[in-house]
């Protein structure tokens, strides 16, 4: 057995700077908040592998979020530090890894009353902003009998709920507790580019939390520079501009709120906002809209009004592109409309009701981690759907030269509906040259 440990040290010999702090850190819980990448499942696995070796017969505990993560994240990269031939690798009934005698437990956080069970050693929460706090608990009952130690690491999630309040515990100098926060950027090889280019992706508040390793506020407004975008009017179409429109149909109660952005510009050159008129009467003015500006085409807002009026705006001749909303979708528009205003790409006349919408929109941050973004209680969100929308369509739709596909004409073209739904992404439009379309 000595020989197999001292091959096991070996293999832990490569750990960085940060993750020492956190593996040597001799309080009952240690808790590292931490960008993305920046080692936190790995100094887990570190951590786990010290205290199986501690002495005959230990058991420790390793949860996540799913019993995906547990195994495929957990069990694989602690067995990755491994030497084989000293490892027994169980995946019937619980998985488990053996050292020896001694054994490590991966377990799901997703039904807490199973977490708890016989003493356990040690244990390791791994994503354990996104575990409940009933979890936290089960598994922390089963140290009581032998005062073990918990390690805890994380992508930050919101300044609320159990995590938040025990890594605050920490940074208060606890005699129990240490927190740690982790940047992306503290690992070593992680190329510096590929975090810049994470910064121009991202909105700013979505890059201090999943690289910087911040814990985000639970609420505020999510637009900061409503008043710098608001600048130019509305205006007429101009002879060899292109444009698409956003389209936030109305419910009961709501505002059906239609945008034109002129994609030269990158300014919303036409707003027009409406209720209680029929299906019929709004695809009439839809169909208005889009011929003025020369059948620009419409990404709309789908979610639960099914099919009929997106297809009756569609039989009238307009163009469209329907989208539906998920949780994780809304967010993707929400934040990418907060990229392209944050780096002032998109720029809107002086609406008193769009400007109202934008500086009172909010996000909230929940206790797991999940971002969710809405208006305020009692107060609407159509102007701000409708313009990420059009946000959306001007990322998707591709200007370029018919010399670009091989014509003999520089007058420009527009791609085709299969085209710029195969196009379409979240950012600027990309720039094309004529090999990227052959």
């Amino acid at each position: 057995m000595k020989a197999a440990v001292t091959a096991i040290q070996i293999q832990l010999r490569g750990a960085f700077e940060h993750q020492k702090q956190f593996l040597d850190c001799p309080k009952r819980y240690a808790i590292a908040a931490s960008g993305t990448k920046a080692g936190k499942s790995v100094a887990g696995a570190m951590y786990a592998i010290r205290e199986l070796l501690r002495a005959p017969g230990v058991n420790g505990t390793w949860c996540a979020p799913t019993y995906e993560q547990a195994v495929t994240v957990g069990l694989e990269t602690v067995r990755g530090l491994l030497p084989p031939e000293h490892v027994k690798v169980r995946l019937s009934g619980v998985p488990s890894l053996s050292i020896g005698s001694s054994t490590l437990e991966f377990k799901s956080a997703e039904q807490p009353d199973h977490l708890f069970g016989p003493a356990r050693h040690f244990a390791v929460l791994d994503e354990a902003s996104r575990i409940s706090e009933e979890a936290f608990d089960a598994v922390a009952s089963t140290l009581v009998p032998t005062g073990g130690p918990m390690r805890l690491l994380s992508n930050p999630g919101g300044r609320t709920g159990w995590f938040y309040r025990l890594w605050c515990r920490g940074r208060a100098d606890d005699p129990d507790v240490a927190s740690f926060s982790w940047k992306t950027a503290d690992n070593p090889t992680i190329d510096p580019s590929v975090i810049t280019g994470a910064r121009l992706t991202h909105s700013e508040r979505s890059f201090r939390c999943l690289y910087v390793g911040e814990f985000l506020d639970t609420g505020g407004s999510v637009f900061r520079n409503v008043r710098e975008c608001a600048i130019g009017a509305l205006s007429p179409p101009e002879h060899g501009h292109r444009y698409c429109g956003g389209l936030d149909l109305a419910r009961v109660g709501d505002w059906t709120v239609a945008v034109v952005i002129d994609l030269n510009t990158s300014s919303v050159v036409a707003f027009e906002r409406w209720h209680g008129v029929s299906w019929e009467e709004t695809s009439r003015r839809v169909f208005e809209l889009s011929k003025r500006y020369g059948g620009a085409r419409f990404w709309v807002d789908s979610t639960g009004i099914g099919d009929s009026p997106l297809e009756q705006i569609e039989r009238d001749g307009t163009p469209v592109q329907g989208v539906k909303f998920t949780a994780a979708s809304k967010v993707q528009l929400i934040e990418h409309l907060v990229v392209v205003m944050e780096r002032g790409q998109l720029f809107f006349p002086p609406i008193l009701q769009l400007m109202n919408e934008l500086e009172s929109f909010e996000g909230t941050t929940g206790a797991t981690g999940t971002t969710k973004y809405s208006a305020p209680s009692g107060e609407f969100d159509d102007c701000v759907i409708a313009l990420g929308l059009a946000a959306q369509g001007m990322a998707a739709s591709v200007i370029f030269t018919l010399d670009d596909i091989g014509g003999d004409r520089g007058e420009n073209a527009w791609a085709s509906a299969e085209t710029l739904q195969t196009l379409a992404q979240w950012g600027s439009p990309p720039s094309r040259s004529r090999g990227d379309w052959e």
